[in-house]
């Protein structure tokens, strides 16, 4: 009995003799061997299956191999499935009509059993590479995905501490818009979400370190203009006295 975790290949013929040959030879532990007698039916199956290589046999009744493989390759999905076309024609003309509909290589009839074994292998082990390249890019994804989350989450607590500090004045707010939006724009490159919020973060980072809180332009105008008041309002003689204590009357004698 096959395991879910079998690799799934495909063979079309008419003939049921041939596909009991087929099944002979193909009996291979992780591989489970799928037949179907006419191309509508090995149409339907790849609509709801994934399969490593499709073994299709050229003369069948009502739809015969070229017009079945002329169908898959309308599939997005299934555009790049390999075929390989089982017929007894061994001139090049049917050959090249092979190819011309998608077949990535052609076995004549009657089948070398060696030859179709080590064929088939060879489509099952790139299958399963290119499975594990998909499973290991999918994990990927996921932990930069949540490497992100963490960084994003990490930045708004610093901000949040900055403001509750009082490290962060009216001119620096526009921060949390930025972190904000990084969380907005979540089809962005990863590594790019990720450099952005490093840059947040290390912008918060210097302006924490400056340390007090920050004050306004106004408050500063009105420290920078407050000597100058003061060196205008104030002197050290008393009032109606100059600075040699005199009064108006007396310093015209």
């Amino acid at each position: 009995m096959a395991e879910s975790s079998d690799i799934k290949v495909l063979v079309v013929d008419d003939l049921p003799e041939k596909l009991l040959v087929y099944r002979s030879i193909l009996e291979l532990p992780g591989l489970e061997l799928v037949t179907v007698r006419s191309g509508g039916e090995a149409l339907r199956l790849l609509l709801k299956h994934d399969f490593a290589v499709i073994l299709l046999d050229v003369n069948m009744p009502e739809m015969d191999g070229y017009e079945t493989a002329g169908i898959i390759r309308t599939n997005k999905r299934l555009a790049h499935t390999p075929i390989i076309f089982i017929t007894s024609y061994a001139d090049e003309l049917h050959a090249l009509k092979g190819y011309a509909y998608g077949a990535v290589d052609y076995i004549l009839a009657p089948v070398v059993p060696d030859v179709l074994r080590t064929k088939v292998k060879v489509f099952v082990e790139l299958y399963r590479k290119t499975v594990e390249v998909q499973r290991q890019a999918d994990e990927l994804r996921e932990l930069q995905s949540r490497e992100h989350q963490r960084e994003l989450w990490e930045t708004h607590e610093r901000l949040r501490l900055a403001l509750e500090a009082g490290l962060m004045g009216a001119c620096e707010w526009d921060l949390q818009s930025k972190l904000l939006s990084l969380v907005a724009h979540a089809g962005d490159d990863f590594r790019l979400r990720a450099a952005r919020v490093r840059r947040l973060r290390r912008a918060i980072d210097r302006k924490a370190a400056s340390g007090g809180p920050r004050s306004s332009a106004g408050d500063h105008r009105r420290r920078r203009d407050q000597p100058r008041r003061s060196a205008a309002g104030t002197s050290n003689h008393p009032p109606g006295r100059d600075r040699l204590g005199r009064t108006p009357r007396e310093s015209l004698r």
